[in-house]
């Protein structure tokens, strides 16, 4: 068992605010919740996004983030640092990320049962294995590897 990750989630202002350490059980009723209070219309996109988007934590550099826009549209973005860098985001000191889209709480579940069990080095590889693979079987949905690059003016960038 790992280290219990600090879960987060977005404000209307679009701040974010940690909720504390939490369980995998306390973490499913989370996306459970997510997943009840799931609405057609919003008013604004903050307030989409404050009642859909929230993560798990164990670092600035280790996270999960899921935004549940539908019952089968999930984002998921997943940024662990036994990542291997490719050859652009060395060059251009970007963060690397993997992205998915998840279609429905059982794959939900699964991403966060892995972030709870899983050491980060067990889940990157275990990432990996399945960005490379073409199958749908597995224990991981999915996933394509995302570049994400610094913005223009970036300290990064110099």
């Amino acid at each position: 068992m790992t280290t219990a990750p600090t879960a987060y989630r977005v404000d209307r202002s679009l701040r974010v605010w940690e909720l504390g350490r939490v369980s995998l059980e306390e973490a499913k009723h989370m996306v459970d919740a997510r997943f009840a209070r799931l609405q057609a219309r919003y008013e604004s996109g903050e307030e989409a996004l404050s009642e859909t988007m929230f993560g798990f934590s164990r670092s600035d550099d280790e996270f999960v983030e899921l935004c549940i826009h539908d019952f089968t549209n999930i984002s998921c973005r997943i940024e662990l640092p036994s990542l291997p860098p490719s050859w652009w985001r060395r060059i251009r000191r970007g963060s690397s990320a993997l992205e998915a889209e998840l279609h429905n709480r059982a794959e939900v579940i699964e991403i966060v049962t892995a972030v709870f069990t899983l050491h980060e080095e067990e889940f990157a590889q275990a990432l990996q294995r399945r960005s490379r693979s073409r199958s749908k079987s597995g224990t991981l949905p999915n996933f394509r590897m995302e570049r994400t690059w610094p913005s223009p003016g970036s300290a990064e960038l110099t």
